[in-house]
């Protein structure tokens, strides 16, 4: 609904956990697989069939798919316009002194992330009220526990802080923006019908892009 609001197309990739293991890192440590070069694979396919602009991209993710989405938007920020990253369970911090994923210091030889770049990325940080349960699907170790928080919404916070310190830092006029959805927990489905998650994750990345809805008739 949103998409056709706005006249955009929407690519929902699939991970397959056999093929991409731990996808929200970009490189799985077991298969070698990068699924940020599969997504720009995929853009590429979607272009060629849609005729679709696909220089600069406006992401969505969710929990695990917030962890790639912010991930993806470091390791290519001149592909990436801005970025809507919805509770995710931890982050990379720009910190070139710690390993990635915790930071940005690779000692893969995979990735070569740049400052300037990634300072320029928008980003959007959402997330619920009442995601403060430790559960079993939030990464938990003493490390990211003293360094992002205990609960999502104190790793959210954490790395808007983070963010925006950085892009001082390099002279960036880029901001990372902080929103919370009220009464929500950590599900997709509470955020998108009972937070309008839908809504204002489109609206604040088409603000970014220059987009207006597309008017009744057009």
């Amino acid at each position: 609904e949103q998409a056709e609001r706005f006249g955009v197309p929407v690519l929902a990739p699939l991970f397959a956990k056999e093929r991409y293991g731990q996808y929200q890192q970009l490189l799985d440590p077991n298969t070698g697989v990068r699924s940020d070069v599969a997504l720009l694979d995929m853009v590429d396919a979607v272009a060629r069939l849609t005729g679709a602009d696909t220089s600069r991209l406006l992401l969505f993710g969710y929990s695990g798919g917030a962890q790639f989405v912010h991930r993806f938007a470091m390791a290519h920020p001149h592909r990436v316009d801005s970025a809507v990253v919805a509770a995710a369970g931890w982050y990379t911090f720009p910190n070139f002194s710690a390993p990635y994923p915790l930071g940005l210091r690779d000692e893969t030889g995979e990735f070569a992330f740049e400052v300037n770049q990634i300072s320029k990325v928008r980003f959007h940080v959402a997330v619920g009220e009442l995601d403060t349960v430790r559960d079993g699907s939030l990464r938990r170790s003493k490390q990211i526990d003293r360094r992002q928080g205990r609960t999502r919404v104190d790793r959210a916070l954490a790395w808007t802080q983070a963010m925006n310190a950085f892009a001082a830092s390099v002279h960036s006029d880029a901001r990372v923006s902080f929103f919370v959805l009220p009464g929500i927990g950590h599900s997709f489905v509470e955020a998108v019908e009972a937070a309008d998650l839908a809504r204002l994750a489109f609206e604040r990345l088409m603000a970014d892009a220059g987009w207006q809805p597309i008017e009744a008739g057009q």
